[in-house]
């Protein structure tokens, strides 16, 4: 990018690499786990118009190259101490991509590319003007790839209104950025908090973190606030600082969030969404206090509108179960490179979940 120093690295490792918009805008794949190199760069990417896709990096290999092509990226940013041999598979299959490792190559390892930090010595260091718009694709987020090729979900980078983010110290993100996990990182430092990373999960390493870095925010699937809940040192942790504990992902256990309310204090923040949607639905940590709300997924957020329908698209009544269908500002844009599927799932304006559920009226 003239004048920012902004690296070819693909494969010669000069010039300017020239990522941006375009049509689509460019497409920048990111292997990696949680590191604040990682996070750097999908912020960067972001800034300069760019999509992002950010694949597991536990995904078995052959998985990756598929995502990796289909996204169509022009530039493959990886981990070369964890993702190596991957990025290798992926480097091979994408020709015309540009590759940069996040660091020197690992010796006797499969290492392509030049090493993005070393290239960034010389980047200029003066603030850069955002150049994405907000009807610009901001992600790819695949969903839905076991049973073939995944779907891809694209977020946009226009985002609603929603309740500001109160700044904490910092906040505590375990699961991958590639998740919510980096919905969390991203709302933390847009509220002018500090960010806690942490490669992977060990119930040991995120108490500790709370404690030594007075956390107040953290993201936690039940099957991880579990684990956390299990663990020993949980009882000899000063967790007081702990202001929000999401979660997200499947059907908790109710008995285990009356334990964890009790334990954590009236921290739960319950949240249903979709990859395609966003949050719909939320369970405030007063409401987990009422255990008759503790088997539901909460209120709909005030922007949006969730209807219950049945096989012929009839609405349902309260009690009575059949498709939750959602319009919501934060829906997808549709699903890249296919319009077919994308028709059958938005529908003037409706988006047709698959999910099944039911409207109840509490009193």
């Amino acid at each position: 990018m003239p004048g920012h120093g902004v690296p070819d690295g693909p494969r010669a490792g000069s010039g300017r690499a020239g990522l941006g918009r375009g049509d689509d805008g460019d497409g920048v794949t990111v292997l990696a786990g949680n590191t604040p190199e990682a996070l750097l760069v999908r912020l960067a990417a972001n800034l300069l118009g760019g999509r992002v896709a950010m694949p597991y990096p536990e995904t078995p290999i052959a998985d990756l190259v598929a995502p990796a092509e289909f996204a169509q990226t022009s530039a493959l940013v990886y981990d070369p101490l964890r993702c190596g041999p991957a990025a290798g598979a992926v480097a091979r299959a994408l020709l015309a991509a540009g590759v940069l490792a996040l660091g020197p190559a690992v010796p006797g390892g499969a290492s392509p590319g030049a090493d993005l930090l070393e290239l960034a010595g010389a980047c200029s260091t003066a603030p850069l003007e955002p150049r994405y718009r907000p009807e610009d694709v901001m992600a790819v987020r695949f969903t839905g790839g076991t049973g073939g090729r995944p779907k891809g979900v694209l977020r946009r980078f226009a985002r609603p209104p929603r309740p500001a983010v109160l700044s904490g110290p910092a906040s505590c993100s375990a699961p991958p950025c590639a998740t919510a996990g980096g919905t969390t990182a991203d709302f933390s430092l847009a509220a002018g908090g500090a960010v806690v990373l942490q490669d992977g999960f060990a119930a040991e390493e995120v108490l500790g973190a709370v404690e030594r870095h007075r956390v107040s925010r953290a993201y936690l699937p039940p099957h991880l606030l579990h684990r956390l809940l299990d663990h020993p040192l949980l009882a000899a942790t000063d967790t007081g600082s702990l202001r929000r504990v999401g979660y997200t992902g499947c059907a908790p256990s109710p008995r285990r969030l009356a334990e964890a309310t009790r334990r954590l204090g009236r921290v739960l923040h319950q949240t249903y969404s979709l990859t395609e949607t966003g949050p719909i639905s939320r369970l405030s940590p007063d409401e987990h206090l009422d255990p008759r709300l503790l088997t539901t997924a909460g209120r709909p957020y005030l922007d949006t509108e969730v209807r219950i329908l049945d096989e012929e698209g009839v609405p349902l009544p309260p009690g009575r179960t059949g498709e939750i269908c959602v319009r919501t500002p934060t829906a997808m844009a549709g699903y890249w490179r296919d319009p077919e599927l994308t028709a059958r799932v938005l529908r003037e304006g409706w988006l047709h979940t698959g999910d099944l559920g039911a409207m109840w009226r509490v009193i």
